[in-house]
């Protein structure tokens, strides 16, 4: 990501607004746009010169802010074995590692372990995507007789919202954590991201902004709901969604790198 300090003004078709002025405002490099605060869309950046002259274009000179160029920012990928969240902090240039009791599905940084050992690791930032078999609602005709399964799995949870550990975001479907700990900061859909479903999933942030929606999309079919029976069916059931990974590491990295360097 890339940040411009330059006075900009923008016109947004999709929502109306016409210009506005934004100072410092974050673009994402490879895309040459500016997303419109109202409504998400991308915006094409335009200069105002010294003289008054207004130019549009991609001629900007950036100050990059990621990687962080003193401190290389430590992210923690909780309960994770898709690699799908680590690898989209990895591809933005910062040191992430996936942490589960099952092998990684892709090749990259991953601790196949019991991710309690290793919290207190010296991490940045830590997102958490702790099992929901006890806590998820959609499984709630099958809590009967497993109240210590699920008194063990909210524990665990409350664990990772109080690791010691500057930014964190625990994930999990709508369920028992509201009501046994606290309600959620936000809660986002797949087709705020690209994926045109529907799968209500809440965040529990701590000096985390929420997360803005990247690109939305028509469709809202729940998908993982009807997915078909099968041994690995939990596992696709359990993947983040590559468009709210890389919403992740586009929007909470830029956090990081604004600390690190005094921003």
């Amino acid at each position: 990501m890339q940040r411009y300090r330059d006075a900009i003004t923008y016109n947004c078709d999709r929502c109306g607004k016409l210009t506005a002025e934004v100072d410092g405002y974050w673009a994402t490099p490879d895309k040459g746009e500016f997303l419109c605060p109202d409504c998400y869309a991308g915006l094409a950046p335009t200069i105002e010169d010294a003289d008054g002259s207004k130019t549009t274009g991609s001629y900007l000179v950036p100050e990059v802010y990621s990687p962080c160029s003193e401190h290389k920012v430590k992210v923690l990928i909780a309960c994770e074995f898709s690699g799908v969240a680590r690898d989209a902090f990895a591809k933005v240039g910062y040191d992430a590692w996936s942490c589960d009791l099952l092998p990684s599905e892709k090749s990259g940084n991953h601790i196949q372990d019991d991710v309690r050992k290793h919290l207190e690791h010296g991490w940045d930032l830590m997102i958490a995507f702790p099992p929901c078999t006890y806590l998820a609602s959609s499984a709630a005709r099958w809590f009967r007789g497993r109240e210590q399964e699920q008194q063990e799995a909210l524990e665990f949870v409350l664990l990772l919202m109080n690791a010691d550990i500057p930014r964190i975001a625990v994930e999990n479907p709508v369920g028992v954590i509201s009501t046994h700990i606290r309600k959620p900061d936000q809660i986002i859909q797949p087709w705020m991201f690209g994926h045109g479903e529907t799968k209500a999933t809440c965040l529990w942030l701590k000096n985390l902004p929420q997360l803005k929606p990247t690109i939305i999309v028509g469709g809202r079919i729940p998908r993982v709901h009807y997915e078909s029976p099968s041994p690995d069916r939990w596992r696709k059931r359990s993947r983040t969604y590559s468009g709210i990974a890389e919403a992740m590491a586009e929007q909470w990295t830029i956090v990081e790198c604004i600390q690190k360097q005094g921003g």
